[in-house]
C-alpha cells in the first residue's frame, strides 16, 4: 500500500524534477483549463520545466514524450468519452438452483514475485509443489540477476523444469507499473502451463502457507468460480509517475489527473486469487485499448501503484464483479506495519514486519484456529 511521503521531503524531490514553480507546470495548467498546447510546443519547453539531470541520459527522450503524452490526453477522448463498463449479474450468479458437480480438489497456478531471497522462494514452491495440481511462473527483480541463475539452476537439478517457470523482463520500483506489469506477464506465462489450473494465485517470496496446499484446494473448490481480491471502491490518488531505471519519480507537480468517465475505481491488496477465466480475460485485453480491461491498463500504469488498483477497477468495470468476494486469502500483521523509504522513489510504502519471534509464532497459531480463510501469511519485505 502506498503512503505519501513528508510534505517537506515530498516537495523537496518534486523541486528536483520541477526547477520553477509547482503551480506553473505544463500538466497542471492543461489539467485546470483542460486546454493542452500541441505535442510540438510542449516538447520544445519541456526540457525548460523538467530538470532532466536528474534522470539518466537514456531516459530523457523518453520521459520528455511521455510527460507531454500525458499532457495531450487531458483533453483526448479516453477522458471526455464515457467508458461502457461490463458489470451485470452473471447467469451463474442469477440461477438460485443448486448443481451437482462432482469433487474434484482445484489446481492452482502460483505467480511468485522475487525480489532478493531465492532460498524463500524454493521453500515456498517445495511446501505447495503437488504433481499434477500445481505450476508456478516465479518473477525476478532485474536487480537480482545472481537469484535468477540461482533458481533456473535449482529448477534443472530438482527437474522442475516443465511446471516452474522462471523469468526476469522487468526492473520493480515501488510506485511504478513493473510490479502490475510483472504480474500480468507471471499470469500470461501460466495461462500456457503444462497443468490445467483452476486458480491463479499471486504471492511474493515473503509469503509462507499457513495450511496444507490440499486444504487450499479443497476450499477452492467450494468456492469455484469466484476471485478473491479486495476492493476498497472510492476516490484514488492520481498521482501520475514516470519509471526510468531504478527510478520512479512524479510529474504531477500536486494535481489530481483526470478520470476516465464512467469508470468506477477502486483501491486495495495486490495479492488476489482469480479464476482461469478472469485471469484469461485480463491477459487477452490489457495490450486493447478499445476493450475495458485495456482502457484500465492504459490509464492505471501511467499513475502511482497500479497493482493496487488495477485487479480492482477489473473487479469493479466487467462481468466479473458479480463473481467476486472482497478479500483476500493472505492474512498480515497489521499491529506490525511500519512505512518503508527508498532513496529509488517518491512513493513510500507500508510493509508488515518480519514475523520471527514466539510471539509472533503464537499469534500465527491463533489465525489457524480463528481465521478459516487464512491460508497465507505476509512475513515482511
Amino acid at each position: 500500500m502506498a503512503v505519501a511521503m513528508a510534505a517537506p521531503a515530498a516537495f523537496a524531490c518534486l523541486l528536483l524534477l520541477f526547477p520553477r514553480s509547482l503551480e506553473a507546470t505544463m500538466l497542471t495548467d492543461a489539467i485546470a483549463t483542460g486546454k493542452p498546447l500541441s505535442m510540438k510546443r510542449c516538447l520544445a519547453q519541456t526540457p525548460q520545466e523538467l530538470n532532466l539531470k536528474v534522470l539518466p541520459k537514456e531516459c530523457h527522450e523518453d520521459i520528455q514524450q511521455f510527460y507531454c503524452q500525458r499532457v495531450r490526453d487531458v483533453a483526448s477522448k479516453r477522458y471526455s468519452e464515457r467508458l461502457r463498463g461490463d458489470c451485470q449479474p452473471s447467469a451463474e450468479s442469477q440461477d438460485p438452483q443448486m448443481k451437482p458437480q462432482a469433487y474434484a480438489p482445484a489446481k492452482i497456478g502460483y505467480v511468485i514475485m522475487g525480489h532478493r531471497f531465492p532460498q524463500n522462494v524454493k521453500r515456498l514452491v517445495s511446501r505447495l509443489f503437488e504433481p499434477g495440481s500445481t505450476a508456478f511462473a516465479i518473477h525476478v527483480d532485474e536487480k537480482s540477476p545472481s537469484m535468477y541463475d540461482d533458481l533456473r539452476h535449482w529448477r534443472e537439478v530438482e527437474r522442475l523444469e516443465s511446471v516452474v517457470q522462471v523469468f526476469s523482463e522487468f526492473n520493480v520500483v515501488r510506485g511504478g507499473p513493473n510490479m502490475l506489469k510483472a504480474e500480468l506477464q507471471g499470469i500470461r506465462l501460466l495461462l500456457n502451463a503444462t497443468v490445467r489450473w483452476d486458480f491463479c494465485i499471486l504471492l511474493s517470496e515473503q509469503d509462507y502457507p499457513l495450511r496444507a496446499n490440499s486444504v487450499l484446494a479443497e476450499y477452492l473448490w467450494v468456492h469455484r468460480g469466484t476471485s478473491f481480491v479486495s476492493v476498497d471502491e472510492g476516490e484514488c490518488e492520481r498521482d501520475v509517475s514516470y519509471q526510468c531505471g531504478d527510478r520512479v519519480v512524479s510529474l504531477s507537480g500536486g494535481a489530481q489527473y483526470p478520470k476516465v468517465p464512467g469508470m468506477r475505481y477502486g483501491s486495495g491488496s495486490q495479492w488476489f486469487v482469480i479464476t482461469w477465466d478472469f485471469a484469461e480475460a485480463v491477459a487477452n485485453n490489457t495490450g486493447n485499448p478499445s476493450t475495458v480491461v485495456g482502457a484500465i491498463f492504459r490509464d492505471l500504469t501511467t499513475v502511482k501503484q497500479p497493482d493496487e488498483s488495477f485487479f480492482q477497477a477489473v473487479v469493479l468495470n466487467t462481468r466479473f464483479c458479480a463473481l467476486h468476494s472482497d478479500y483476500t486469502l493472505v492474512w498480515t500483521d497489521k499491529d506490525s506495519m511500519r512505512e518503508v523509504r527508498s532513496d529509488t522513489s517518491e512513493y513510500n510504502i507500508l510493509s508488515p514486519g518480519v514475523l520471527s519471534s514466539l510471539t509472533d509464532y503464537f499469534k500465527l497459531e491463533e489465525v489457524r484456529k480463528q481465521s478459516l480463510w487464512a491460508f497465507f501469511a505476509r512475513n515482511g519485505c
